[in-house]
């Protein structure tokens, strides 16, 4: 899973037993130097692909239950409110927000899976959407409340992620929700473009610090 994972500076593991990895070896030439079944996988080692495969990735059957457990129970409504495209595009840039997170404030050793980033965007952008038609958010606050105390207190759980794709989900809703109505189509497009910039601005940044 290790080309899989969210890993931000870089992690020497082995290519013949997978779990196996050489902590000392904490750059790429010390890890194909040092050992001689290293591999180095990381964001900053040049595996781009990290952000959005972390995403969709998961290790645990609990915890991708989980995941699609709260997708199920959070998707068709946004979806209907949404649409496809919207909905989509909220999803994925959510859940690279939530990438970015754990990119800039995780240990650079660290590693990272699942979609919980994402669906931390979701439950944000329900919020979002909620208080806008002045539903009642009672049972939605119920939830995201007793997942952010998972967040917090359960051992394994990247808060990052979560952190990051909630803030995200928050600030995409809003652009979703509050664009003005006139050319609102084009608002929307070029508030998530924007979001996309300073997303991307974030990673090569973190990058240059890592290398």
């Amino acid at each position: 899973m290790y080309r899989l994972s969210l890993i931000p500076r870089g992690l020497c593991a082995s290519t013949d037993h997978p779990g196996r990895y050489y902590p000392r070896a904490e750059t790429e030439a010390l890890c194909t130097a040092g050992t001689p079944d290293g591999h180095f996988y990381g964001l900053a080692a040049g595996d781009w692909w990290e952000p959005l495969t972390s995403m969709f990735a998961h290790v645990e059957v609990l915890h991708i239950a989980f995941n699609m457990f709260a997708l199920w129970i959070l998707g068709p409504q946004l979806e209907m409110v949404l649409g496809r495209l919207r909905f989509a595009a909220l999803y994925v840039l959510s859940g690279l927000i939530g990438s970015a997170a754990v990119y800039l404030l995780a240990p650079p050793e660290s590693s990272s899976l699942g979609a919980s980033g994402a669906i931390f965007g979701l439950m944000a952008a329900l919020l979002v959407f909620a208080y806008k038609m002045r539903a009642d958010v009672s049972q939605l606050m119920v939830w995201i409340g007793i997942n952010a105390a998972l967040t917090f207190f359960a051992a394994g759980i990247s808060w990052q992620a979560h952190v990051g794709g909630f803030v995200g989900g928050l600030v995409l809703a809003g652009i979703l929700a509050y664009a003005p109505r006139q050319h609102r189509t084009t608002w929307q497009a070029a508030g998530f473009a924007g979001v996309a910039i300073l997303v991307a601005l974030a990673f090569v940044l973190r990058t240059a610090a890592l290398t």
